[in-house]
């Protein structure tokens, strides 16, 4: 009789730890799939972003990237911002405070 409840509480410790370490398991592997899912959000943000610096000359308003290559210009900051609209459609342009500044924001 000894043996039938030493083998049952045998039994039922593994079946508790079999069942511990699963959980465990599934846990990890839904912890590595969000860090996953996360680090492509925060790539596709990026990839959304453009850097940019303004500047003002006879009154226009041009736009140009961190490299020096023209973005858009616009003779009022409505006409630059729809022109950035028009030809960067689904990007952010990030302007530094100095330059939000020149525009008036």
């Amino acid at each position: 009789m000894e043996s039938v409840i030493v083998t049952f509480l045998f039994t039922l410790g593994g079946v508790a730890l079999g069942w511990y370490l699963r959980e465990q398991a599934a846990v990890m592997r839904v912890n590595k799939l969000m860090k996953g899912l996360q680090l492509a959000e925060e790539t596709e943000a990026a990839e959304m972003q453009i850097k940019a610096k303004l500047s003002v000359i006879d009154n226009v308003f041009y736009l140009n990237d961190v490299n020096g290559d023209f973005m858009a210009q616009g003779s009022t900051k409505e006409e630059l911002i729809a022109a950035v609209k028009e030809r960067y459609p689904n990007k952010i342009v990030l302007i530094d405070e100095t330059d939000a500044k020149k525009m008036g924001v």
